[in-house]
């Protein structure tokens, strides 16, 4: 199976991390895992270690895990020390989807979604691209231009596509049921599964406060910007960025929770209609209306808990 240290003192990790390597490209050959090496470099308590990222490709011929990476359209980089590096489940970044070992468990128990998570983020990340709406246009954050995973400091407002989705995954019966029979045939004992049961509901629990809280605040904020346009020109920063395409023009919101707002208009406006605060006024509303109605017709208030 696939394996990650997170707590092996600095002096004993290298000898570790060789192990992890050969252990790991061990399963990848039963499980029917390709792979392309990686080599990274990596700072732990002053100590400097070169180890391997791996990434990674399904085959719908291999067992669970390598099927469930045939369904990525992106590619995943399995990092064996991510939880050295990071303090959570995923991330997609420069159109690549990170995760460290502990994810492909998790996915298999039903506990997390983080690998379809990730993917609709790049699907979302691709629409703005490409010039469609979507939720992923818009950030809340705490200090302009910021980013970090803490969605108290930030959050990209797809977040709510993904929380949705996420939940649905994990709450299905049919995926449920399916999951279930594959890991009492796997040896899975019947206590073992009440207690992965028990945990199911607790992340479940925790998706939809999140997705209640991330529509709520990004509603009253949508309708506090959109009312103080509607009075007249507001100030706004914006930044063009050559390396990415993104367009953003960004508001300060008077809100309580998040300092600023940024709308990524790549592919609705040109950089030089930065300046023309008539066009950038419509835009701002049309994509304000869009995102409006995106959520509300998303009804996560009817979801229960």
């Amino acid at each position: 199976m696939l394996k990650s240290e997170g707590t092996t003192a600095p002096k004993d990790l290298i000898q570790q991390v060789r192990k992890i390597e050969s252990l790991n490209e061990g399963y990848f050959k039963v499980a029917g895992i390709t792979y392309k090496k990686l080599p990274t470099s990596l700072k732990v308590k002053g100590l400097s270690i070169t180890y391997t990222r791996y990434q990674l490709r399904g085959s719908s011929q291999g067992d669970a895990i390598s099927k469930s990476l045939t369904e990525i359209s992106v590619p995943v980089i399995l990092d064996p020390l991510y939880l050295y590096n990071y303090k959570y489940f995923g991330h997609y970044v420069d159109d690549t989807i990170f995760v460290g070992p502990h994810v492909f468990r998790l996915n298999l128990m039903g506990v997390t979604s983080t690998l379809q998570h990730e993917q609709l983020h790049s699907e979302e990340h691709e629409k703005v691209r490409q010039g469609k709406m979507s939720l992923g246009r818009l950030e809340l954050m705490n200090s302009e231009g910021r980013r970090s995973v803490n969605y108290g400091n930030y959050f990209r407002v797809d977040e709510i596509e993904t929380h949705l989705n996420d939940y649905h995954l994990l709450t299905d019966p049919a995926i449920a049921a399916q999951r279930d029979l594959d890991l009492i045939t796997q040896g899975l004992t019947s206590s073992a599964l009440d207690s992965i049961k028990k945990h199911r509901d607790v992340v479940v629990k925790d998706k939809v406060q999140n997705l209640k809280r991330f529509s709520a605040e990004s509603q009253e904020m949508l309708a506090k910007i959109k009312a103080r346009i509607m009075h007249g020109a507001i100030p706004y920063s914006s930044k063009y960025d050559p390396a990415t395409g993104a367009i953003r023009v960004i508001f300060t919101t008077e809100y309580k929770f998040y300092e600023f707002m940024s709308f990524d208009l790549r592919g609705l406006i040109v950089p030089s209609d930065l300046n023309d605060w008539v066009k950038v006024r419509e835009i701002i509303l049309n994509t304000i209306n869009w995102s409006e109605e995106r959520i509300s017709s998303s009804n996560i208030n009817s979801i229960n808990i």
